[in-house]
């Protein structure tokens, strides 16, 4: 199942790329390709999906009855750093 990249992270990954460039061709070091941006997609896919499983299976292995549990006040309690952290990945 493919995913759209973060919006922030596409804008910071295009910029990295763009600025390398010049580099690049002043040292004669090819250019990434549509290839080869093709398979950096798709190891950062991967990426997200290992991570989202991961977080999936801690989410499901702490039992329900903890998830309003907070270290200390002031800090998020369980559920609201999985909220925050699901925010992040789907927005």
């Amino acid at each position: 199942m493919s995913r759209p990249l973060s919006r922030l992270t596409l804008p910071m990954v295009l910029v990295a790329v763009a600025v390398s460039l010049p580099a690049h061709r002043a040292t004669g070091q090819t250019v990434l390709d549509a290839k080869a941006a093709a398979v950096v997609r798709d190891e950062y896919r991967a990426d997200l999906d290992t991570v989202h499983a991961k977080i999936m299976a801690l989410a499901n292995a702490i039992p329900e009855d903890k998830y309003s549990w907070r270290p200390s006040p002031g800090v998020r309690s369980v559920s609201e750093v999985l909220m925050h952290v699901a925010t992040e990945y789907y927005f």
